[in-house]
């Protein structure tokens, strides 16, 4: 019961993520129109928004794995009989790979939505 729930809560948590990247390169389609008025290469338009969706999937990542942390502590302190892994290895790979996941799931979403409006005719943007 709990995977289940944890799958759909996650599968939510990644329709958000991806809605939310979409609606701020709705806003910013018009600066991604005038960047291919002035001739701006596709590879010259993805590199900011790219760039900036990297640094967004490691701060959140990181916020995440900082709430887990201080969860699990929490746990730890008021629940003394609970099992608890204190493994730095097993914990640097959950830190790690929570923001490998937050990194590829932003740079994936950006990607497609800045593709989406690259491939758009003028007459649609506006």
């Amino acid at each position: 019961v709990v995977l289940i729930v944890s799958c759909i809560l996650g599968f939510i948590a990644v329709i958000l993520i991806n809605n939310t990247i979409r609606l701020t390169l709705y806003s910013k389609r018009m600066i991604i129109r005038s960047m291919q008025l002035v001739g701006a290469t596709k590879s010259f338009i993805y590199k900011p928004f790219l760039t900036k969706s990297i640094i967004t999937g490691i701060i959140s990542a990181i916020i995440a794995a900082l709430l887990l942390l201080t969860f699990v502590v929490l746990l730890k302190k008021y629940y003394s009989d609970l099992i608890v892994v204190n493994d730095l290895q097993l914990w640097s790979t959950v830190v790690g790979g929570l923001i490998l996941f937050g990194v590829l799931l932003s740079l994936i979403c950006t990607f497609f939505a800045v593709g989406k409006w690259l491939d758009k005719p003028a007459d649609k943007v506006f």
